[in-house]
């Protein structure tokens, strides 16, 4: 079992960090509601868990292997033609395509397996600012006993 649960989170915002510099440090929040109280400088990328999902149920529960879900919200903001979007849409469109290359297929440690991309949750925007979330899932293994 992991020592500590979360550290995928941590992996995934290093990861963003090096390979994505402009986004500036990217932050590890407890829940997506977070992100509203916060000083933005964007762009900007936060990391949050989004929960597990079990890929084996069978057995005696001993051991399982969990699907950690994770989210990536980039954060834009743009003031050309904010009422339509244009400006905030120009600006994501390629930074989520960097995320994606980033993460996509990426092993973050020896515990975990490659990311692989799934459903998330819709979109936000106001007056030239929007909220790209992107979700992940990475396995682990959940063992007793360890």
């Amino acid at each position: 079992m992991l020592e500590d649960w979360f550290s995928a989170g941590n992996l995934i915002a290093t990861r963003l960090e090096e390979q994505i510099p402009e986004l500036g440090p990217v932050r590890e929040i407890a829940a997506l509601g977070d992100i509203g109280g916060l000083t933005l400088n964007p762009p900007s990328a936060f990391v949050c868990w989004a929960g597990d999902s079990f890929a084996d149920t069978s057995g005696k529960g001993e051991a399982q292997i969990v699907q950690q879900k994770w989210h990536v919200v980039l954060a834009v903001r743009s003031a050309f033609e904010a009422a339509h979007g244009k400006g905030v849409i120009s600006l994501a469109g390629p930074l989520v395509s960097r995320i994606l290359q980033s993460l996509s297929g990426w092993n973050p440690s020896p515990q975990h397996r490659p990311l692989h991309r799934v459903e998330s949750i819709e979109s936000g925007s106001a007056a030239g600012f929007a909220y790209y979330p992107l979700t992940f899932t990475t396995a682990v293994s959940a063992v007793a006993g360890d």
